[in-house]
């Protein structure tokens, strides 16, 4: 079978520029600009074709809960959707805060060899909100911190975890979510953690990657930080894009 994928945006490691792909018996053969081939014709305008795909936030749920997800089964998942590294989330059980589990992940990932993963460790030890001790036994290995599923709520707390991870080289994903307000208003505890982690990281020089983004006014503010020059970057589910907040319980929120 033969197709001929005319006018989409191609990207890769060397190249961004708008395009056709022509796929024979399932494999790329030739692409480039202006192709003419004698086969099925599919328009890709304003679509993007990339090689493949990389995921920086995904619950693989191992160890200690595979009984929703594990590592083969969601590396299976990826390489599914076109992504072939992906970067897993730190609320396991026991919860990522040392580097025997980052091995035990590795491990694993060398054992199926399906996708490249890596393993991010929680921001403080075991989510207990304060303790960062256990960061000074991490390697290089490790390029992420998260409290992803909490989020870290002292403001000291942050502050000092910014300017760790901005000597140690390592990003800080922020599950930005103010817990003592959420009960009242969800978008304003979003909001407020947003800002405030934006604020540190620009005081700090610290990187910040700001997780599952929900509201137009974090959006607003991170768009700001970055025409300013911020080190930031952020994210957005499918599932906050494409449904509804009467059908499904996420956290945080569909809006």
């Amino acid at each position: 079978m033969e197709i001929l994928i005319k006018s989409c945006r191609i990207v890769d490691e060397t190249k961004d520029f708008v395009g056709d792909i022509y796929i024979k018996d399932g494999r790329i053969v030739d692409y480039g600009e202006g192709l003419n081939y004698n086969c099925k014709i599919i328009s890709a305008e304003k679509l993007v074709a990339m090689p493949a795909f990389i995921d920086m936030h995904v619950h693989f749920r191992e160890p200690g809960y595979t009984y929703k997800e594990d590592i083969y089964t969601g590396s299976m998942a990826a390489l599914k959707g076109g992504y072939t590294l992906v970067n897993l989330m730190a609320n396991t059980s026991p919860i990522c805060s040392n580097m025997e589990v980052v091995q035990y992940v590795l491990n694993r990932s060398r054992e199926l060899d399906l996708v490249d993963i890596h393993q991010v460790v929680s921001v403080t030890k075991d989510f207990d909100g304060k303790t960062l001790d256990h960061l000074n036994t991490i390697d290089k290995r490790v390029k992420f911190i998260s409290d992803d599923g909490k989020g870290v709520q002292s403001n000291l707390t942050m502050y000092k975890a910014m300017i760790k991870a901005k000597n140690m080289d390592l990003t800080i994903i922020s599950h930005a979510e103010d817990e003592e307000i959420v009960s009242v208003d969800t978008r304003l505890s979003e909001n407020i953690m947003t800002l405030r982690d934006i604020y540190l990281s620009k005081i700090t020089g610290g990187r910040l990657h700001l997780a599952h983004v929900s509201t137009k006014e974090s959006i607003k503010e991170i768009r700001k930080a970055k025409k300013e020059g911020g080190n930031i970057t952020c994210e957005a589910t499918p599932h906050h894009i494409a449904l509804y907040n009467n059908d499904y319980r996420v956290n945080p929120p569909i809006r």
